[in-house]
Order: C-alpha cells, then structure tokens, then sequence
C-alpha cells in the first residue's frame, strides 16, 4: 500500500484495485497507517509521510542485503 501511494497521490479505489485489497480491509490498513505517522489523507486522497517513504527505503536496503549472494 505504501508503495502505492508513493507513486501517486492515490485514492482509496485506486489503492485497493493496485494493491489487491478489499474496501474493509482496506480501510483498517489505511487507518493504521495514518495512525502510524505513514501516510496523511488530505480530501479523498493518500499522500505518503517522509516517516514513510523512511520506511519504505529502510525495506528496500533489507531486501537488497538478503537478496546479496553470499560467498
């Protein structure tokens, strides 16, 4: 979802057809994003915090030492 809405100021309808989501269950991960500093909602719209686009590189650096060969 975060994802989603880094790309775009997203919508509600757009968030839950690209993210693959219900509306209900949408609608509790979105509360607890904004409840976690991660996304604001400004109108009918989702915008993504610095906390988390912080977030969001942070998972990106995790998963490129995980995906790193080993020796």
């Amino acid at each position: 979802m975060l994802k989603v809405v880094q790309r775009t100021e997203a919508t509600k309808t757009s968030i839950v057809y690209k993210a693959n989501l219900n509306f209900n269950r949408a609608d509790n991960y979105l509360e607890a994003l904004i409840d976690q500093g991660l996304i604001t909602k400004e109108s009918n719209r989702y915008l993504i915090t610095n906390l988390g686009a912080g977030y969001l590189q942070k998972m990106s650096d995790v998963r490129e030492v995980l995906e790193a060969p080993t020796c």
